[in-house]
């Protein structure tokens, strides 16, 4: 939770931004910026981010997406942001937490293609509605290089979506006035919902599709690891890279619906901070 920490004779204004893939396809694709966090205290970043991965978990077949940066950081702990959603982040000692409300987007029908699906799409499958989420975070630093944490995804609409948590540690391998290296590894875990809605078949799916009923268990599913590289200008603008890969597990493996178990993803965010 914590992705950097401020050097003393640090006197330029630095954004720590951690870059994870949550949730992999089953999120907004805008997504993989979501723990994107900015210094405490009052500011504004304004930008533009991003992104290459999958269309959907286990998919082959991958997306580009661009997203507009809006993060206004209050120094209550307030803030809204098209990254992170609207909440609020604290820090008590070595641990920090946060509360967001925030968006999960829909996986439509029209995305599960592959190469066996002539059609290029898997009507009976139905689309996977959007749904507004509750983003829970707690981390504890260890050290000022590395810090713990974990964080639950929860559906406040479209309770049958389900839900995810993930548990992971993030390293800051270098920091100079300029320039960071941070990595982070992950593993992720859902509920027996989630691994219906987003790796299961349904009997009435199967029977519409003709794709053979799956019904994969709660627990853990997927590994992710990542590595990101910021570079921040004297002047208040920042270049952020980030590439990683995610690892299908268990069950979440195994469905009908995947076509890739290793599923890599890469981003940029271009941002100016007020």
């Amino acid at each position: 939770m914590l992705p950097y920490h401020k050097n003393k004779n640090q006197k330029n204004r630095t954004i720590g931004i951690r870059l994870l893939l949550v949730a992999f396809g089953a999120l907004s694709c805008g997504n993989v910026f979501a723990n994107y966090q900015p210094e405490s205290g009052n500011s504004l970043t304004l930008g533009v981010a991003t992104a290459v991965e999958p269309k959907y978990s286990g998919a082959k077949k991958m997306a580009f997406t661009v997203l507009p940066v809006f993060d206004y950081q209050m120094e209550n702990g307030l803030f809204a942001s098209t990254l992170r959603g609207i909440g609020y982040r604290g820090e008590i000692g070595n641990f920090d937490y946060s509360a967001a409300l925030n968006y999960r987007s829909e996986r439509k029908s029209k995305d599960l293609r592959d190469s066996q699906d002539k059609k290029g799409t898997l009507k009976g499958m139905g689309n996977v509605k959007a749904s507004m989420v509750a983003d829970l975070g707690l981390g504890y630093s260890l050290t000022d290089y590395l810090s713990v944490n974990a964080q639950m995804n929860l559906p406040l609409t479209e309770d049958k979506n389900g839900n995810a948590m993930q548990v992971g540690m993030d390293a800051l391998l270098l920091q100079t006035d300029r320039h960071q290296i941070g990595w982070n590894i992950a593993t992720h875990f859902a509920d027996s919902k989630y691994m219906q809605t987003y790796y299961g078949v349904t009997q009435r799916q199967s029977e519409k599709t003709g794709l053979k009923q799956y019904k994969p268990k709660a627990g853990i599913y997927a590994v992710s690891t990542e590595l990101s590289w910021r570079y921040g200008a004297a002047d208040g603008w920042s270049l952020t890279t980030k590439a990683g890969v995610a690892q299908l597990m268990r069950d979440a493996s195994k469905g009908p619906l995947i076509r890739r178990k290793a599923e890599p993803g890469a981003g940029l965010m271009v941002a100016y901070t007020f």
